[in-house]
């Protein structure tokens, strides 16, 4: 098995008013008028100054000339609503999963181990990959991890020229790198589509929300998996990139991979909000940068 737990990342709530320091965009202030006396928060009904404003909430970016109203579902509904707001987290989430377990599955088949698509788990169908307890019910819940149905590998039917050590490597790889992609897309997208139409996304924020949780609950994935604890993608890696000396001491570590993660899960969020802070907020500038190019 590759891979089993991810984890579900929250999007962190960033001050709302426009009047506050803008976080990813304060080098553009002065091209976008973003910063102290160009406008309140637009999100919250609040009235602008008419001028120029762009700021950074959260995972949305703003650049209006008059304030925009949401005309779908409100910040405000899914926010007094925490069941509404999971079920819309859903669908990103599983389609992320999706992706995530498709690529585990893609890159052993590439490497010449075809057990996944004999099972039918080389597809993107959400189908194939959903756990009903640890992709639907534990998120529903609040719980903040899950997982999907693990992709089996069996490293001994991978091509002669990949060892399986090496096989396992690439393999686990796979699923993060999958995620890490997926929210530079969803990156991208959003950048340009501000840039054809800065009033879109503000007027369809299930849309914005989409994008905004594709973005950040990819990089959270990415960089849980990326963790050197068993039975996550990172574990995988470091075992593919150990000397074959330092291995017995690993398989020690292996022993303990379950007791591992749970302490990982219940006390090292730090571990996870650090980095994806970091990765979110150069895809913030990414965002930026695609959104006043040329400007």
């Amino acid at each position: 098995m590759v891979t089993q737990f991810k984890w579900w990342t929250r999007i962190p709530r960033l001050p709302s008013a426009l009047g506050q320091p803008c976080l990813a965009l304060a080098p553009f202030a002065a091209k976008v008028g973003c910063g102290p006396g160009t406008g309140q928060g637009l999100w919250n009904g609040e009235q602008g100054s008419g001028g120029p404003t762009g700021c950074l909430l959260g995972s949305r970016v703003y650049f209006s000339w008059r304030p925009v109203r949401p005309s779908f579902i409100g910040w405000y509904h899914m926010d007094s609503n925490p069941l509404l707001q999971r079920a819309l987290m859903l669908i990103p989430l599983v389609l992320s999963l999706s992706v995530h377990e498709f690529a585990h599955a893609w890159s052993a088949w590439r490497l010449g181990d075809d057990t996944a698509e004999r099972q039918g788990r080389l597809t993107l169908n959400p189908m194939a990959h959903i756990d009903p307890i640890g992709t639907l019910l534990l998120p529903l819940l609040g719980i903040p991890f899950g997982w999907a149905r693990p992709v089996p590998v069996d490293p001994t039917r991978f091509r002669r020229d990949v060892t399986m050590r090496t096989g396992m490597m690439i393999t686990a790889a796979a699923g993060p790198i999958s995620n890490l992609i997926l929210a530079a897309l969803s990156a991208l997208i959003y950048g340009i589509t501000f840039r054809i139409n800065p009033s879109f996304l503000p007027t369809n924020p299930g849309l914005e929300f989409f994008l905004q949780i594709m973005l950040v609950a990819n990089v959270g994935l990415a960089i849980f998996n990326l963790l050197p604890v068993p039975p996550l993608d990172g574990s995988r890696i470091v075992e593919g990139l150990l000397p074959y000396r330092l291995q017995g001491h690993w398989q020690k570590v292996l022993a303990l991979g379950p007791l591992l993660l749970l302490a990982v899960v219940f006390f090292g969020r730090g571990l996870i909000s650090g980095p994806t802070r970091y990765v979110v907020g150069l895809l913030h500038q990414f965002i930026a940068t695609v959104a006043l190019i040329g400007t």
